[in-house]
């Protein structure tokens, strides 16, 4: 209901109103965070419950891939950043639950977006050889100290600066991980040589 009454105020709203405009933008805003959260909270009882399922179909990794781009684009242009993608192959086949995957990705390119400055660029990578379909989301934030790349996984751990980044709630990558490792795949970050974090989802290529 808050959604759809935001979005009609922002419909039917004077353009000259910029004030009214953006409060209605802060209402809508607010209320993605809280259904993100809702999201994030009903996967860990799910997975604490024993009732988190996958349906594994074949998909085609760079198909996959083109989606999570044009759905996370918006929220990177709003910031004035470039999201890149970068495909080695468009043959490449995972059976994954797709729902599940993109997710997953699109989580880790929010996360990118959120922790990298204005005017920078975001890489989603995808490459695969026979031990399994690799995607990487590279950012140009601040990365982490190296002893904390474990830890980002973690329930309710956030990055110290997360207050400023908004309403983190420290669940997007427990929920990534446990989606991933239930396909048999891992997840791990790492520092980038020069500047920022490169997230790494590896998960089995489909053999059917």
């Amino acid at each position: 209901m808050i959604e759809l009454s935001s979005e009609l105020l922002a419909r039917v709203m004077p353009s000259e109103e910029k004030r009214a405009r953006k409060l209605v933008a802060d209402l809508r805003a607010a209320s993605d965070r809280m259904s993100a959260l809702v999201r994030d909270l009903l996967d860990v009882a799910a997975i604490e419950a024993g009732h988190f399922t996958i349906d594994r179909q074949p998909v085609e990794a760079a198909a996959l891939v083109d989606e999570v781009a044009a759905s996370a684009r918006t929220l990177a242009e709003a910031k004035s950043q470039s999201l890149i993608t970068t495909m080695a192959r468009r043959d490449l086949v995972v059976r994954c639950d797709r729902r599940r995957v993109a997710q997953v990705l699109i989580n880790l390119v929010d996360n990118a977006v959120k922790y990298s400055p204005d005017g920078t660029t975001i890489t989603l990578t995808v490459d695969g050889d026979a031990a399994g379909v690799r995607f990487a989301v590279a950012d140009a934030g601040p990365g982490i100290p190296a002893a904390d790349a474990r830890k980002v996984f973690d329930p309710f751990w956030r990055r110290s600066d997360s207050a400023k980044r908004g309403n983190s709630t420290g669940l997007g990558l427990t929920v990534a991980k446990t989606i991933v490792e239930a396909h048999g795949g891992r997840i791990w970050a790492a520092r980038n040589d020069d500047r920022g974090l490169t997230l790494h989802v590896q998960l089995p290529v489909d053999r059917t």
